[in-house]
């Protein structure tokens, strides 16, 4: 986890030292966005946030990537570590968890997109690539990162309704998301469809 929250920060750095900050201010930025974000925890060093960085990929790339990955799961991670190139070697815990998450990254990112695209409080007035990093950060986010790339008081009702299931769902068992887990909405999902079909297990 510190590598890869040292990773994170040495990636954020030179943009917080670029956009004017003193250099241990920009260290400072830098280490608390990257430990913030592998733990999932959405806290920001500045009253803006992460919103006046809205289409930056450079700050938005390491920070989405910093919460995929603390979302997925120690034992997930780890499982990926020791067998990266030999999929059958994965655990079915990975498997779900993975399964699950790209799943719901898809479909949050398709709703907030269909939902605010044209709204002239959040999105509507962005351009095209602002739209979709706004939109690919917030797929990542709306489940347990807490951050948020567009203010949340300009965005529609159904759009907060959105990120109150997702929050609930959160992220992979053993991680550091909330929510009652990726997997055990799987769980829930896959029980549903077996007493459907009338089978005891």
């Amino acid at each position: 986890s510190t590598s890869v929250e040292i990773i994170i920060g040495a990636v954020l750095f030179p943009r917080f030292w670029i956009d004017g900050l003193p250099p241990l201010t920009a260290a400072w930025h830098a280490l608390f966005y990257a430990v913030s974000a592998f733990n999932n925890a959405g806290f920001v060093p500045n009253p803006t946030g992460i919103v006046e960085y809205a289409g930056d990929p450079w700050v938005a790339a390491p920070i989405a990537i910093g919460v995929f990955i603390g979302a997925l799961g120690f034992p997930v991670y780890l499982n990926l570590i020791r067998a990266w190139k030999t999929p059958r070697l994965w655990t079915l815990h990975t498997k779900i968890t993975i399964i699950m998450v790209m799943t719901l990254s898809v479909v949050s990112a398709g709703l907030l997109a269909l939902f605010e695209w044209n709204n002239p409080e959040s999105l509507g007035n962005e351009n095209l690539g602002t739209k979709l990093i706004t939109v690919f950060f917030g797929s990542v986010n709306q489940r347990s990162g807490g951050f948020a790339a567009i203010s949340h008081e300009g965005m529609y009702e159904h759009t907060w309704l959105l990120e109150d299931v997702l929050m609930f769902i959160g992220g992979g068992s053993g991680g550091t998301a909330g929510g009652i887990r990726v997997t055990t909405l799987a769980v829930l999902l896959l029980a549903v469809a077996a007493e459907a079909r009338g089978r005891r297990d």
